[in-house]
């Protein structure tokens, strides 16, 4: 039988005022150490971490619904250049299992394709992810908008 878990130390106060971690580290060390059971945090971050050593082998990535807006990473080549045939072979390869299982094993990446047809070990809780499902701040001045948002109502909380 498992001992019971003490009471997570959270939120923590300072100076009468609650205090929250300011980045992703404090979240992700804070899980680390048990005071918490769960975190919003980045999936490289976590994949990274784990492969050091970092942090423990049970925190494991999920994925929530609706997903929570990240980042947009993009490889783009311009539709003006001088070898089309080239630009579409680079764009096939790191989209075969093979490109992308470097990204996953080198970069903490999340595969673009079905994982299924990867080697996954060590990263099985990527598996489910679905990249079709993230949302991401793209369209004009959507992610300026989204960033001041930010700042104004969730950066000042404390």
């Amino acid at each position: 039988m498992t001992p019971p878990r003490s009471p997570p130390r959270l939120p923590r106060k300072s100076g009468g005022s609650i205090v929250y971690p300011a980045k992703n580290q404090g979240t992700l060390d804070l899980l680390n150490q048990g005071e918490i059971d769960m975190c919003p945090n980045w999936a490289d971050m976590v994949l990274s971490q784990r492969a050091s050593g970092a942090i423990k082998s049970n925190i494991k990535i999920t994925q929530i619904k609706p997903s929570f807006t990240g980042s947009l990473q993009s490889l783009a080549i311009p539709t003006f250049g001088s070898h089309p045939d080239g630009a579409y072979a680079f764009m096939n390869y790191m989209l075969s299992p093979e490109a992308q299982a470097i990204m996953v094993r080198d970069m903490a990446a999340i595969p673009l394709i079905d994982a299924s047809t990867m080697d996954m070990t060590g990263y099985e809780d990527l598996k489910d992810l679905d990249v079709s499902n993230f949302r991401i701040p793209s369209i004009g001045g959507l992610s300026t908008s989204f960033n001041e948002r930010w700042d104004n109502e969730i950066a000042t909380i404390g």
